[in-house]
């Protein structure tokens, strides 16, 4: 199966901006461990979730980790109802 498109982080401004990313808390677990790294495709990095990549971005528009929110699977279904 080919690589999916990366997400488009278009006019991301870190003053008022934030990416959110969900994470499946049905475990109770503590939440993941956010990180970054460079992707193997050229050009890109890969934001992680306990080292497992859920999103590639152009480098050009990857905001650091400071301005991206981990926001429970609960929370979003209750937030969405």
């Amino acid at each position: 199966m080919p690589d999916p498109e990366p997400i488009r982080a278009a006019g991301f401004d870190p003053a008022r901006d934030r990416l959110v990313v969900v994470w499946d808390d049905s475990d109770r677990g503590a939440p993941p461990m956010l990180g970054l790294r460079l992707s193997d495709r050229p050009g890109m990095t890969d934001i992680l979730l306990d080292g497992v990549p859920v999103a590639t971005l152009p480098d050009d528009t990857v905001p650091s980790l400071d301005h991206i929110a981990l926001l429970r699977e609960s929370t979003a279904s209750a937030l969405a109802a």
